[in-house]
């Protein structure tokens, strides 16, 4: 289950949601949903107590920059398939071809590996890292 929606209603909170995505995130001031989730996302994940300690998952790079400057633990997707083959949840031949497969689809991934090799480099990377995906 998911639970109950997180919503961003007292003026304050919005307007600190909107800094961040014109001045931290990089979204675009003439188009207010640009960069909308990953500002409202970062910002639930560094100001509310309840969401102390969540991932943050991104591959746009101005996210993912500010992400890992503020401080949150900052994964792209190639760090989730890698954290998954870590832990036996996908296969790392599985891994290269999905990665490859959303790739192929246009999907802007952060850091992705150029063979099944540079993909074992991440998935090494990640081995002596405690961080579970399966919680």
């Amino acid at each position: 289950m998911l639970g109950e929606p997180i919503g961003i209603f007292d003026e304050f909170e919005i307007r600190r949601v909107q800094e961040i995505r014109e001045d931290e995130v990089g979204g675009d001031a003439g188009d207010p949903l640009d960069s909308l989730g990953e500002a409202e996302t970062l910002f639930v994940i560094r100001e509310r107590d309840e969401f102390t300690g969540s991932l943050w998952l991104t591959d746009d790079w101005a996210a993912y920059d500010f992400g890992k400057r503020s401080g949150a633990t900052t994964l792209t997707t190639v760090d989730v398939v890698a954290v998954g083959i870590v832990q036996g949840i996908v296969t790392l031949d599985d891994g290269s071809m999905n990665l490859g497969l959303m790739g192929t689809k246009r999907r802007t991934l952060l850091f992705a590996p150029t063979s099944v090799a540079s993909l074992q480099r991440k998935v090494d990377h990640w081995a002596d890292r405690e961080l579970d995906l399966a919680r």
